[in-house]
C-alpha cells in the first residue's frame, strides 16, 4: 500500500509541475548535417527582441577549416524558442541578429522568433576557435540607433 501511494504521490507530482524541460545550461548542443556533434562555445544575456530593440552577434572563425555555428535563443522561461545556423570560413565571420531592424548586410536573422524581453542565448559550433561579441541595438522613436554592449558574454569551450 505504502508503495501504491509513494507511486501516487510521483504521479500526482509530475502532473502538477509537468515535464522538465532542458534549458540554457542543461539542453545538449545542437548537432549540425551529417550528424556532426556541435559544442556550446558561448553563453550570453541578456538578450532583447522587440520593437525597438534587437540583440546581434558576431564570431569569426579562428579555425583552419570552414565552422558550423548556431545562435541558440532561450525566451524568459529558459526554453529554446529560436535558431538560426550558419556556416562560416576560416577568418570570416557571421552576424547573427534577432530580426532585421539593425539593418546589417548579410546578418543572419533568427526565423519566427517570438518578442524577447530578458533571455539569454549560446553560440554552439563545431569548433571552439571562435571570437564573438555581442551588441544591443535600440532604436529610438526618432530614428538613432545606439549600440550597447550585451552585460554578460562568456566563453565556456576550450579551443580544440
Amino acid at each position: 500500500m505504502k508503495g501504491s501511494f509513494t507511486l501516487f504521490l510521483g504521479a500526482a507530482l509530475f502532473a502538477a509541475v509537468g515535464p522538465v524541460r532542458a534549458g540554457l545550461l542543461d539542453s545538449p548542443a545542437p548537432s549540425f548535417p551529417n550528424n556532426v556533434p556541435g559544442k556550446v562555445v558561448y553563453r550570453l544575456g541578456p538578450v532583447h527582441y522587440g520593437d525597438n530593440v534587437d540583440t546581434v552577434v558576431q564570431c569569426t572563425n579562428l579555425a583552419d577549416q570552414p565552422a558550423r555555428l548556431a545562435l541558440e535563443i532561450f525566451g524568459d522561461d529558459d526554453v529554446q524558442c529560436g535558431i538560426a545556423r550558419a556556416v562560416v570560413k576560416p577568418n570570416a565571420s557571421a552576424t547573427f541578429a534577432t530580426s532585421a531592424g539593425p539593418r546589417i548586410t548579410g546578418a543572419v536573422v533568427v526565423p519566427q522568433l517570438p518578442p524577447v524581453d530578458h533571455g539569454k542565448a549560446r553560440v554552439s559550433a563545431t569548433t571552439a576557435h571562435l571570437s564573438c561579441t555581442a551588441m544591443h541595438y535600440v532604436r529610438s522613436d526618432d530614428g538613432e540607433t545606439k549600440q550597447v554592449p550585451v552585460e554578460l558574454l562568456k566563453k565556456v569551450a576550450q579551443d580544440d
